[in-house]
């Protein structure tokens, strides 16, 4: 078994992962968010300024500290899960997945024939995990299904019975948009027909027996959601915390 950290802690009965996005094409920046605690990176290349290079070398700086490399590929094509895999993530987040065939896509992008399609090529992968990678990887990966859209909403009981998916993880932003709320920031404190759908999600998930997470503002929507029965978050992105720290550094540093 290839240790995985995220999946190990939400599979855990009480147990709550804690990431956030990276979305800065900085190496450093990826190294220095691996030492920082926690338990899962998510590189974005949907919204991010990462290309499948860069990507490469944000997989090198993470996880050497026991933190789970993840991707948020920039759409649900299997060719853009299987590279992310074949450098080293040992999960995939595919964004705007709207019914049970998308899901289905994604899961069986994520491991190896006769449970799915992924094509062998695990050129960096294969190195880093050892020879037991094959025979591992399989019930180590993790397959995540963004849910965000009005269709997803919808067809989530159908996504949620998807053999080989892993996980749900939803984005509050576009959520409320498909709601019709306009931009949210992604808040359920302040916008109660986003926070009904995110309870009403979590909670369905919890019936099918999968984990869900989401991704949060800020640490304490974090505990909120935990509190739901949400078993990871994001929480902010490697960008977001530098500028919230130098605008608040540079705030408290005029004050009088």
């Amino acid at each position: 078994m290839i240790e995985n950290r995220l999946r190990r802690i939400i599979q855990e009965a009480d147990g709550f992962a804690v990431g956030t996005f990276l979305m800065s094409d900085s190496a450093t920046s990826a190294a220095l968010m691996d030492a920082a605690g926690y338990d899962f990176l998510a590189i974005d290349r949907q919204h991010g300024v990462i290309d499948d290079a860069t990507c490469l070398r944000l997989l090198a700086e993470c996880g050497r500290h026991g933190t789970t490399p993840i991707v948020r590929i920039p759409a649900n094509r299997p060719e853009d899960a299987m590279r992310a895999l074949d450098h080293g993530a040992l999960g995939v987040i595919a964004p705007l997945i709207d019914d049970d065939a998308g899901a289905a896509m994604l899961a069986g992008a994520c491991r190896f024939p006769p449970r799915g399609g992924r094509s062998f090529g695990p050129v960096r992968a294969a190195p880093i995990h050892g020879r037991s990678y094959l025979q591992a990887i399989d019930d180590s990966v993790l397959a995540i299904a963004m849910i965000e859209t009005r269709a997803g909403l919808d067809a989530l009981d159908r996504i949620l019975a998807v053999p080989g998916l892993d996980a749900i993880f939803v984005g509050p932003n576009d959520l409320g948009l498909a709601l019709g709320l306009g931009f949210t920031g992604g808040r359920t404190d302040t916008q109660p027909a986003l926070a009904e759908a995110v309870t009403g999600i979590v909670t369905r998930a919890r019936g099918a027996g999968i984990p869900a997470g989401i991704h949060c503002t800020d640490p304490a929507m974090a505990r909120a959601m935990r509190g739901l029965g949400y078993r990871f978050a994001t929480v902010g992105s490697d960008l977001g915390l530098m500028a919230q720290a130098a605008a608040a550094s540079a705030d408290q540093s005029r004050a009088s």
